[in-house]
This record gives structure tokens, sequence and C-alpha cells, in this order.
């Protein structure tokens, strides 16, 4: 609904997109009939981090490893929920249960925390969430998390495997960034993006972003650009494998 909202917006520099990601890139390909074009209707202006999802369950889950996870969910099948249809934590699921040769259900949720809440309080197995969304609850052992959905560990869970660690291939990258509308004047996309990008540079900012596990990243808006093309036919493939639709 917002990336909708932004599409249609004045360019006048003052309505932006601040995308996570999946629904910039993943819901056009989900969606029979796509609710914006995530290339034509907007103007990248800065990719800010890369943001790790984690595979968590919670402490009634006996398993201490993806590969016992996947053997449980053998046994039975295991629920998991998301942030909604769409999201890279539902396309994460998706994919995963193909990969490990599982079946398990989808709970969507409208956003992570009410997900992270009834993970919390036993109602579902597993969330496939952003590291910064669960880790109070790591922390302090509430969650139990399994494997990270890119291809590295996140340095804030150095010792938490990334799933492709045992799931040879998997991957569901997440990232955020800021995107305009698509007749945004090009000065204002530069203006932008320098200023962005000086507050990114910022030593705490930096720290706050390492701290949540999260990767500075602070591309320019013709690299973002780049990136957002690659992105689109990639979900689209990972949409096909997975036959998840939006309606």
């Amino acid at each position: 609904i917002g990336t909708g909202y932004v599409a249609k917006a004045a360019p006048d520099g003052y309505t932006l997109l601040a995308s996570a990601g999946a629904p910039h890139t993943a819901v056009p390909v989900f969606s029979s009939n796509p609710p914006y074009d995530g290339i034509k209707e907007f103007l990248p202006i800065l990719m800010m981090i890369d943001v790790p999802n984690v595979m968590v369950i919670g402490p009634h889950i006996k398993a201490t490893n993806v590969k016992e996870f996947i053997e449980l969910a053998k046994t039975k099948v295991m629920t998991y929920g998301s942030s909604g249809t769409g999201s890279s934590t539902h396309l994460a699921g998706e994919i995963f249960q193909i990969e490990a040769k599982i079946k398990m259900t989808h709970v969507p949720y409208k956003g992570g925390a009410p997900a992270n809440a009834d993970l919390l309080a036993g109602q579902i197995q597993l969330v496939f969430s952003p590291l910064v969304e669960v880790l109070p609850y790591i922390d302090s052992g509430k969650l139990r998390p399994l494997g990270v959905t890119t291809k590295a560990r996140s340095g804030r869970l150095p010792n938490t495997p990334a799933i492709d660690e045992v799931l040879p291939g998997y991957e569901v990258a997440l990232w955020n960034g800021i995107l305009a509308p698509a007749k945004t004047p090009v000065p204002i996309i530069n203006k932008l993006a320098a200023a962005i990008k000086k507050v990114m540079s910022d030593p705490d900012v930096l720290k706050t972003f390492a701290e949540q596990g999260s990767k500075a990243v602070g591309s320019s808006p013709a690299e973002f650009k780049d990136f957002i093309a690659v992105e689109i036919p990639r979900w689209g493939k990972l949409v096909q494998i997975s036959g998840a639709k939006v309606e």
C-alpha cells in the first residue's frame, strides 16, 4: 500500500519510499495484477544496508540446528509466520521448505511484531525474521537462532551458520533503500543521495547498523538502479520456484 502511494505521489522530493526490498521487487512478480512497476515508477536514490533474515524458533521446539529442525519437520507439519504475503520473510520460508523437502504451513501476519509475538507464545513454530527485529529475544534466550538467510554468516551472530551451509544454494537476501517517484528531477535525487550518504558515514550510525547485524552499503543512485534491475528478475525466479501467489 505504501509503495503504491509513493509511486503516484508528486515528484518533488518530499514524498519518498523507504523500501525493505521484497515489497518493492517481489510483489510486482507475485501478483497477477501488480499495483506498481518497481522499475518504471521509481527513481532509486540510495541503497542503505543489507539486512540478514534469521531463522528463529521458540524454546518449545526441540531442535538446536537447521538439520535437526528439518528432521523434526519430517515427522509433523510445522507452521511458520511471516510479516505478510509477498515479504522476504514469506519467501524465505517457501524456498526453505522446497530445498529441505518438507511441508510447512504459512501464516501471514500484518507485520513482523505480531508474528514474533505468536512465536514467543508457542502459537507458531518458526519465523524467518529480519535480524534486527528479534535480536533482543535471541540475546535473552527467548528465541533460538538456527541460521541466517544470507550466503555469509552475520558478524552479530558469528556462531549461527548460514542456512546455505546445510542447504547449499539457499539465499534470500534483504535490503533497505530509499526511492522517489519516477519523475523526480535528477538534481533533487542527487542532493538527497549526498545528504543520506553523509549521515550514513557518521560513526554512530555505522555502529548502530553493526549492532543490529546490518551491513552499510551507501550505493550511488546509478548503482542502486542497476541493483534493482537485477533484483526483480531474481525475485521472479524465486517466486516461480516457490509457487506463491498474491491475490
